[in-house]
């Protein structure tokens, strides 16, 4: 197994168990969708939904046709469901792989029942109900909308060459973003009961509904129904403190090398731009990450990395393919030693979100961003088990 010791993500496949045997506690009855979407938010989806499986996973959750498709090229035969667009042309791919399509209007519904009826083949389909987010699904932000779209609802599972398997909706806030009380997003899980109540008055029953995602599980457990959509919390990382699961770990580390070290003079500039100025005797170290690896330029001349368990400020303008570390306090850096981007070192920790605070974002994208040039290592019982090399062959 080639290892390219550049810039690498080393992911933990049973600290992800872990994190899912304690969402899954945490969910009582209800099976766990995990959410694989955004290549397992970066952490590599073939082997992360393989293990996920393994380890209990009722279904999948991925954004597109092309995410579903490379699981099944990876032999995972777990239910998988879109939450996004595809296109009807592809609706006799979607029934040869077995994929389940979500229908979120009553004009997609009908363009997807003509290219199956067309085929001859029939479609597995979940339906969202939009009570909030604003973004797919039929509008049913209060009763008398919701009433409009229980209508449309029931003539599309009139079609006979669609199956309506489960009904869903999406909570924006249930991390407490926006909705400090809760209030909004039990307002959203009365309106999908609504919905629910109604379509079961008319011999319409679901046999998946789901609205919790992975704050919604942690904070509103009781509204959860028979599915949960869990994401971020697999990968280790809580959407809020007041929306966290106990016990979880990190599962990616992100680690580089020191290619150099160099001392500096007084007044001597680093980077673009100019922007640090040298103290005398200042030693920096050029490490081979960069914005193309998905470290943000933003962290430039504010974030730290861990060398030899020792906090290393970034000095200058980060680079595409590189960036500078101070490392005058740290003595025994070395080039060639391992530089810790976020993960723990020599007891020490640097964890995703205080990144994500840095570059004022979150930490879905810090991971997301973690570039197809790092390949990810796969660890089990504390050895490489398998690689993700997305140029490399």
């Amino acid at each position: 197994m080639r290892f390219l010791r550049r810039t690498w993500a080393e992911i933990d496949l049973d600290a992800l168990a872990r994190n899912f045997s304690i969402i899954k506690e945490t969910a009582g009855n209800a099976g766990i969708m995990a959410v694989v979407k955004a290549d397992a938010y970066g952490h590599g989806a073939p082997a992360v939904a393989e293990r996920l499986c393994a380890e209990g996973a009722r279904m999948l959750g991925v954004s597109n046709i092309e995410e579903a498709l490379q699981l099944r090229e990876h032999g995972i035969t777990t239910e998988i469901l879109i939450f996004g667009y595809t296109p009807s042309s592809f609706v006799p791919l979607l029934a040869k792989q077995n994929l389940t399509q979500t229908v979120y209007c009553a004009e997609y519904a009908h363009a997807l029942a003509a290219a199956a009826l067309a085929a001859g083949v029939s479609l597995d389909v979940q339906i969202k109900v939009d009570t909030g987010m604003s973004r797919l699904g039929f509008d049913c932000h209060d009763r008398a909308r919701a009433d409009r779209s229980i209508c449309e609802i029931a003539e599309l599972t009139k079609l006979s060459v669609l199956n309506p398997r489960g009904l869903y909706t999406h909570f924006p806030s249930a991390d407490f973003d926006g909705d400090n009380d809760g209030s909004f997003t039990e307002m959203q899980a009365e309106l999908l009961d609504y919905v629910v109540e109604q379509l079961s008055g008319m011999n319409i029953v679901f046999e998946q509904i789901h609205c919790c995602n992975s704050a919604g599980t942690a904070a509103h457990g009781g509204l959860c129904h028979n599915i949960v959509r869990t994401g971020l919390s697999l990968y280790g990382i809580s959407p809020d403190k007041r929306a966290s699961f106990k016990g979880l770990e990190p599962v990616m580390q992100l680690k580089s090398v020191i290619a150099m070290i160099k001392e500096l003079k007084a007044g001597d500039t680093l980077s673009y731009g100019r922007t640090f100025t040298a103290y005398d005797g200042m030693k920096v170290a050029t490490v081979p990450i960069g914005y193309a690896d998905g470290y943000s330029r933003s962290l430039s001349n504010k974030a730290h990395m861990l060398v030899n368990g020792r906090r290393a400020p970034v000095v200058g303008r980060i680079c595409m393919d590189q960036l500078l570390l101070d490392v005058t306090d740290i003595p025994d850096a070395v080039a060639g030693g391992t530089v810790t981007v976020f993960g723990s070192d020599c007891g020490e920790h640097l964890d995703v979100e205080e990144i994500s605070a840095i570059s004022d974002t979150i930490s879905y994208e810090t991971l997301c961003l973690v570039g197809k040039r790092v390949p990810r290592l796969y660890y089990s019982g504390g050895q490489i088990v398998g690689q993700q090399n997305y140029l490399a062959r």
